[in-house]
């Protein structure tokens, strides 16, 4: 990061900013209520490629867009992992689940990716909603 004393252009806050809106960059230099919050350049030069591929979104499974799924009638997993660092369980891999019809999230720790694992972390997952829903 650039010195205080420095003029910096509002692209560069943007990006120091974790891509923060420049309007409100520039509300923020305004109000005095970032020490040392310099402008140099007010204009941006295009869109932000990072902004842009970040609101992308993603097709929907087959065009399903509605909420008339039922529980577990479409689920989406990932599998995440090996952690650099172990839970304190020993666990150093993550599957995060969620049901598309009632957007309910779970999230298992693993200590492998075994099929045994991740089908056994599936299992609870459904288990605790189907408990919740009745």
């Amino acid at each position: 990061m650039g010195s205080l004393s420095q003029l910096t252009s509002l692209e560069q806050w943007h990006r120091w900013f974790a891509h923060c809106s420049p309007l409100t960059i520039q509300e923020m230099r305004s109000g005095n209520l970032v020490d040392g919050l310099s402008i140099s350049e007010m204009s941006l030069h295009g869109k932000c490629e990072d902004c842009i591929l970040g609101r992308q979104t993603r097709r929907s499974f087959d065009g399903v867009t509605d909420k008339s799924l039922d529980l577990l009638e479409l689920m989406s997993f990932d599998l995440w992992g090996p952690s650099c660092v172990q839970s304190g369980e020993g666990k150093i891999y993550f599957m995060p689940i969620v049901d598309a019809g009632t957007s309910f999230k779970y999230g298992a720790y693993l200590a492998d990716k075994s099929d045994s694992s991740t089908i056994a972390a599936f299992d609870a997952f459904r288990a605790q909603a189907e408990s919740l829903t009745g």
